[in-house]
């Protein structure tokens, strides 16, 4: 276990990448988030942050990278929190409980370049809210809830380069158009 007197020490130095991936880290992230200010990629996964370690991260407007893969806790006020990150490019959520329901109503983080959400229970509605995503450049959605309908969509994503819908419930005609859309 990472405990906070552990992250303490590291709060004195000007850190722009930290990886705390797989480690016992829970209830020690705000403090450290609040001391480097200067970071600007964070790989949480495989982690047991705490919901409020979480939402901190949502405070942590200078990141720009944030892998945070198969962590437990995403709620709907951490996805809300993700909106004051105007820097924020790269986003990792694989493997968590993101869902439609959680997502709030307001705009979804239309700075991304690249969104990883695999293994997640997010599906067509979620699409939607790429729209206003223009600078969307990768997309990993593999084993989703995405279907042919959530595909239209993605019309709008011009600077998109690299896309993983496997195993997501598209028919071979869709698949087959994928090309077309963007």
């Amino acid at each position: 276990k990472v405990s906070s007197s552990g992250i303490a020490l590291l709060k004195q130095q000007c850190l722009e990448t930290v990886s705390f991936s797989g480690l016992d880290i829970e209830g020690a992230l705000a403090a450290f988030l609040s001391k480097n200010r200067g970071l600007r990629y964070l790989d949480i996964s495989n982690t047991n942050c705490s919901a409020s370690d979480l939402l901190a991260l949502g405070r942590a407007v200078h990141l720009n990278t944030v892998l945070a893969a198969n962590i437990k806790g995403i709620s709907r006020s951490f996805m809300s929190s993700l909106n004051g990150m105007k820097e924020l490019k790269k986003l990792n959520l694989s493997g968590t409980a993101l869902s439609e329901d959680i997502l709030d109503k307001g705009p979804f983080l239309k700075n991304l370049c690249e969104l990883e959400a695999a293994n997640t229970e997010i599906g067509d509605r979620f699409m939607a809210r790429l729209k206003d995503c223009a600078e969307l450049q990768a997309l990993d959605l593999s084993h989703t809830k995405i279907s042919d309908k959530g595909l239209a969509y993605l019309s709008g994503l011009k600077s998109l380069s690299r896309l993983d819908l496997s195993a997501c419930n598209l028919t071979e005609k869709a698949a087959g158009n994928i090309s077309q859309l963007t």
